[in-house]
């Protein structure tokens, strides 16, 4: 990865999503993907910052909130700003 950073958060609650821009190789060509990180923070005898991809039922409707909210993000903004030749 180029970047240590996502291109994108967001976070609802304790539930966060991070899109990450990737390159990789097949077949000897380049290209580009980006891919999705969810986690969710919790606390454990006192302690903070446990990361977990497990998710409550009564999550889902944050999950997809935050879901629908990135793809619009990704189809309105990064792919017309990638269209313009913008980084």
């Amino acid at each position: 990865m180029e970047n240590n950073k996502p291109i994108r958060k967001q976070r609802v609650k304790l539930v966060e999503a991070n899109l990450w821009k990737n390159k990789v190789q097949k077949e000897g060509e380049e290209y580009e993907i980006i891919t999705l990180g969810l986690s969710k923070s919790y606390n454990k005898d006192g302690e903070w910052n446990k990361n977990t991809v497990n998710f409550n039922i009564k999550e889902i409707p944050e999950l997809i909130t935050m879901l629908d909210d990135l793809y619009t993000w990704y189809l309105l903004e990064y792919k017309e700003s990638e269209q313009r030749g913008e980084d």
